[in-house]
C-alpha cells in the first residue's frame, strides 16, 4: 500500500486509449509514447478513444 506522500509524488499524465486487452490497455501520450497500463478495480471501464489519466509508478 502506498502512503499519501508517495501518491503525491507520483506523476500523473493524460493519454488516449488506443487498444484494450481486458485488464490492460495501451495508452498513447501527447508525445506519441505508448504505455501498457493496468486497470485498478473492477468498475473503471475505458475503451478505445477515451482519454484517461495515467499514474506513472515505475
Amino acid at each position: 500500500m502506498t502512503t499519501r506522500r508517495e501518491r503525491e509524488q507520483q506523476v500523473v499524465v493524460e493519454g488516449r486509449v488506443v487498444a484494450d486487452f481486458g485488464r490492460e490497455f495501451l495508452v498513447e501520450l501527447a508525445d506519441r509514447r505508448q504505455l501498457v497500463c493496468t486497470r485498478k478495480g473492477k468498475k473503471q471501464d475505458a475503451t478505445c478513444g477515451d482519454f484517461v489519466e495515467v499514474r506513472l509508478t515505475g
